[in-house]
């Protein structure tokens, strides 16, 4: 089973990534609300061991 945080959080996916969470997906609005570069995002997290990710 995989699972997966909706968000665009830094904090929020290190947090969860740590618990056990394999997947991250997220979109335009949440990059917005968090202030996050979605390319930057897509850098530091693809080079993560991740089940899933989506941007």
């Amino acid at each position: 089973m995989i699972y997966i945080i909706d968000t665009a959080n830094d904090e929020e996916i290190k947090e969860s990534l740590s618990l056990g969470i394999n997947g991250v997906t997220a979109n335009s609005s949440m990059y917005l609300k968090n202030n996050t570069n979605f390319y930057g995002f897509l850098k530091e997290f693809s080079s993560k061991n991740l089940d899933f990710l989506s941007g």
